[in-house]
């Protein structure tokens, strides 16, 4: 699906999408040309988790990049048979935060921010 369906599908804004993908949040879709891309149920997934974490948890963005990462390198190493993702979230969104860290100053994180609210 194109980020217009995504977008549809989902619930969450196309400006927020792609903040999200910018952030290395959400992973990129599989390139189609030099200016498109195809997403899938596992984008769908990611943003709903994004989107749990963010309104239900009240997570901060910095805490969800830090619980996201956690789980791209879970997934990339191979899950171990005894490994609880949601552990490993929790672990991670309460850990100390990333160097990269979001700055809160950016007009573009302001206005991300006032678009996750109105979600």
């Amino acid at each position: 699906m194109k980020i217009a369906e995504l977008s549809r599908r989902s619930g969450v804004p196309t400006t927020s999408i792609k903040f999200y993908l910018r952030r290395g949040l959400l992973p990129a879709g599989e390139a189609r040309a030099h200016n498109q891309a195809e997403y899938d149920d596992r984008h769908l997934e990611r943003l709903a988790l994004i989107r749990a974490l963010r309104e239900v948890a009240q997570l901060p963005l910095e805490s969800i990049a830090r619980v996201t990462e956690a789980l791209d390198r879970a997934l990339a190493e191979g899950w171990e048979s005894d490994a609880n993702p949601i552990e490993l979230a929790l672990r991670a969104a309460h850990a100390s935060p990333p160097r990269h860290a979001v700055d809160a100053g950016t007009d573009e994180l302001a206005r991300v921010h006032d678009e996750v609210e109105a979600l």
